[in-house]
């Protein structure tokens, strides 16, 4: 009688742990969904081109500090110490 308790306790771990996992596979299918809707799953399989030629070039930190396409580091540091 002690061992069908226990076997009824082992089933009921199992059968959560069954449970469980379905509400996960659920809830991943829903959020697949949503992003699809929003196009939030299209934009991460497609990055911006315009971002990926920044960083490529280095432009973008070029524009934050102020300098022009083709203007060094030590050019501006000198027109700033000259002015």
């Amino acid at each position: 009688m002690f061992e069908e308790g226990n076997l009824g306790h082992e089933r009921g771990k199992a059968n959560e742990k069954e449970k469980k996992e379905k509400r996960e596979e659920e809830k991943k299918g829903k959020n697949e969904a949503i992003m699809d809707m929003t196009g939030q799953a299209a934009q991460e399989r497609r990055p911006d081109p315009n971002e990926q030629i920044m960083r490529d070039t280095g432009k973008a930190s070029r524009e934050r500090r102020g300098m022009k396409d083709g203007e060094k580091k030590d050019e501006k540091k000198d027109e700033k110490k000259a002015a």
